[in-house]
């Protein structure tokens, strides 16, 4: 036990607070951490107005396991699903250890407003767990848009925790705004661009670039700017609608994080 508590201030101290770890997608880790404009389930995760459209039940569930150590590991699991009304997501997330672990819990609606605009929101309770310390709870709400300009260039962004929240030590739930585009000059390339700014931190820049090589083949790769990260990974796309995606980034002082998706949607 006290192993992994050393092991947890080691990591605190080198890349930040770990209070705020959000679900996690291969297919976006890949990409540098950029998802803003994705349309598929992945967007449960990336920005909430992206299920909007979708007119099938979406499942994703993932995995990663930052700098390889288990005291670390993530599990994210999404579900969409299409009414009449709207769509409606869950998104449900457990990262830690025994010494320490935090779970956040989602309720999401999605709805396309025009043709080209969509809208979502998303209500999360987050639960802090600590060995010796007992536990704590919040909420917080996070709202995404999307603008689809024209065939090529879409369009995020999305508002998080509008008011910071102290949750121990000075720790915080901070207040954050993300926005995005994507290029997709052809049918087979897609160009990400985003750049998310948090209350008394510096900016981070994220870009990706994503090549279907073959009909069920995705190459990936990205970068971003605070932390300095090198991404790159592999989607598979199959007729079932199965889709399965590795991600894997690497942080200089810190190492190697793999992660894997699963994804079910038809269409």
């Amino acid at each position: 036990m006290k192993k992994s508590i050393l092991i947890y201030c080691f990591l605190l101290m080198l890349c930040g607070s770990l209070f705020a770890q959000n679900p996690v997608s291969s297919r976006s880790t890949s990409l540098g951490g950029t998802g803003l404009t994705f349309n598929d389930a992945n967007s449960l995760f990336t920005n909430q107005a992206g299920i909007a459209k979708l007119d099938t039940v979406g499942v994703i569930l993932s995995s990663e396991q930052r700098f390889r150590l288990s005291e670390l590991s993530t599990y994210s699991l999404g579900l969409a699903l299409p009414t009449k009304a709207g769509v409606f997501g869950i998104a449900v997330n457990y990262f830690g250890f025994d010494a320490f672990n935090q779970q956040k819990y989602g309720l999401i609606y999605a709805r396309q407003l025009l043709e080209n605009f969509s809208i979502g929101a998303e209500f999360n309770v987050h639960s802090y767990q600590f060995a010796e310390n007992g536990s704590l709870s919040t909420v917080s709400v996070e709202v995404g848009l999307q603008y689809v300009i024209n065939d090529e260039l879409s369009f995020g962004v999305q508002v998080a925790n509008p008011v910071t929240r102290t949750l121990v030590n000075d720790e915080t739930l901070a207040a954050q705004i993300q926005a995005g585009l994507m290029y997709q000059p052809s049918d087979k390339v897609r160009l990400l661009a985003e750049v998310d700014k948090k209350i008394d931190t510096n900016p981070n820049l994220r870009i990706g670039i994503e090549y279907q090589i073959i009909d069920i083949l995705y190459l990936r790769a990205g970068t971003s700017t605070d932390p300095s990260q090198l991404s790159f990974g592999l989607g598979f796309s199959f007729d079932s609608g199965l889709k399965i995606d590795f991600a894997s980034s690497f942080h200089r002082q810190l190492g190697w994080t793999p992660g894997i998706s699963f994804i079910h949607q038809k269409g």
